[in-house]
């Protein structure tokens, strides 16, 4: 006859159980809002071109090839974006 010898002992230990789960469903969404912002400094480039079947007549000015626009906050941030005029006329003398 066996008679089985038991001895009690606490066991302490942590284990990971699933408790519940959460769907997530990608969704894109596209939002339009206007904000109005202050400018600096805004810098604009137009081009006009001239249709080529009708030239200049004698007494018409031509219509400007390019032009370029700017709106600063002062005269001193204005300054030392403004092209030199004397440079480009000193080269002619």
């Amino acid at each position: 006859m066996i008679i089985p010898v038991l001895e009690e002992v606490t066991v302490v230990h942590k284990q990971l159980r699933l408790k519940e789960e959460v769907r997530i469903t990608p969704k894109r969404t596209q939002d339009v809002e206007h904000h109005d912002v202050l400018l600096r400094r805004e810098e604009v480039t137009t081009s006009r071109f001239a249709p080529a079947a009708s030239p200049a007549s004698a007494g018409e000015i031509p219509p400007a090839v390019s032009a370029i626009s700017a709106v600063f906050e002062s005269a001193a941030t204005a300054s030392p974006a403004a092209p030199n005029p004397t440079s480009a006329t000193s080269s002619t003398t």
